[in-house]
């Protein structure tokens, strides 16, 4: 994602001009544009227009419009973003109330406002445009004929070489059923030894070579989640969310009154400021009604305030070989949960999954 111009006042009124580049910015658009934001951008409209003659004709005209967000929607497996919206700048074509659908397009600006850019917006947006900063392991799992080359960070996934530092890397995992990931292990050394490709020979030395059960993105949870591989990933930011995830079960096991999930236990520790870790799953910042939103984002504010850790995914992105899935996002974690610093937070009642 490109950002044109950003102006956003310290009350978090403001506007940004983006540009979507890939797939995986159109899921984070999905996210960002909520219910009542304005968007402003060149869109397609037929209009009717009289003839010299008095009968009517229509025309398909590009011109720019703003609307006040009623609905979005992403398809996912066509890669579309629409946004449907009542019109509220008047022109030569289209009335002020009037309803329009503007389709966000790769390569196309367009303009965002919202009265409030929160902490959660905000976020996003840097995760969007700055996808590998602080990313510090990448990985790239295969088979015979599939790779998908992904760089973990807390958010997100990409598979883009020449946006890639590099030099910032701690870890590179190499997995792969068999001896795929051998093979490929050598080519990639003799290649690098070939061209003088000085920044992959210096990460030879940082490769983990693995084992996993196939080359698609589903397998990389398996990878990471192997005990061989903690001890290597320990000081790495891609171990602190599998890490975080794996202590909340064990609390739940052995403290469970240490342990809260879903909504109500979780606002209530967070009023009582003993959250010690949050997990949160980003579907519930899509909430349409505002003071719903703003609950959970002063979850996380409440946390982080404290000095505690928010996830706010609870599930890294693959994009690599295959366009992104809406359902892959949230599929590992739909619901929210906490560890919480005090014992005795709130009675215990049955676990529950919230698909939210």
């Amino acid at each position: 994602m490109k950002i044109l111009h950003k102006s956003i006042a310290k009350d978090g009124e403001g506007r940004v001009k983006l540009i979507a580049t890939d797939a995986e910015d159109l899921w984070h658009l999905y996210n960002l544009i909520d219910v009542g934001n304005f968007v402003k951008a060149t869109t397609i409209r037929k209009v009717q227009r009289e003839t010299d003659t008095g009968s009517s004709e229509s025309e398909r005209l590009k011109i720019v419009l703003t609307i006040e967000v009623a609905e979005v929607d992403f398809d996912s497996q066509g890669l579309q973003l629409r946004i449907k919206g009542r019109n509220v700048v008047e022109n030569s074509y289209v009335k002020v109330g009037a309803f329009h659908t503007i389709e966000v397009e790769l390569h196309r600006s367009f303009e965002l406002t919202k009265s409030k850019w929160d902490v959660i917006d905000l976020d996003r947006l840097t995760a969007a445009s700055e996808p590998t900063a602080g990313a510090d392991v990448a990985a790239v799992i295969m088979q015979e004929g599939l790779a998908n080359v992904c760089v973990l960070s807390n958010s997100l996934s990409r598979a883009i070489k020449d946006k890639l530092k590099l030099d910032e890397l701690k870890v590179v995992i190499l997995a792969s059923p068999g001896y795929v990931k051998d093979e490929f292990f050598k080519f990639m050394n003799a290649e690098a030894v070939r061209t003088d490709e000085k920044s992959m020979i210096k990460i030879k030395p940082k490769c983990i070579l693995a084992h996993s059960s196939s080359g698609h993105k589903h397998a990389l949870h398996e990878v990471l989640a192997n005990p061989a591989l903690q001890s290597r990933l320990a000081d790495t930011k891609a171990a602190a969310e599998v890490k975080a995830l794996e202590t909340f079960f064990d609390i739940l096991k052995s403290q469970p009154d240490r342990a809260c999930y879903g909504p109500p236990h979780v606002l209530y520790a967070a009023d009582l400021g003993a959250i010690q870790t949050l997990l949160i799953s980003d579907s519930l910042f899509r909430n349409a009604d505002v003071p719903t939103r703003e609950k959970y984002v002063g979850v996380v504010d409440v946390t982080r305030s404290t000095g505690g850790p928010s996830y706010l995914n609870g599930v890294w992105f693959l994009v690599a070989a295959q366009p992104p899935s809406a359902f892959d996002r949230i599929r590992a974690l739909v619901y929210v949960t906490k560890l919480v610093r005090h014992e005795n937070v709130h009675p215990r009642l049955p676990l529950r999954l919230f698909l939210l």
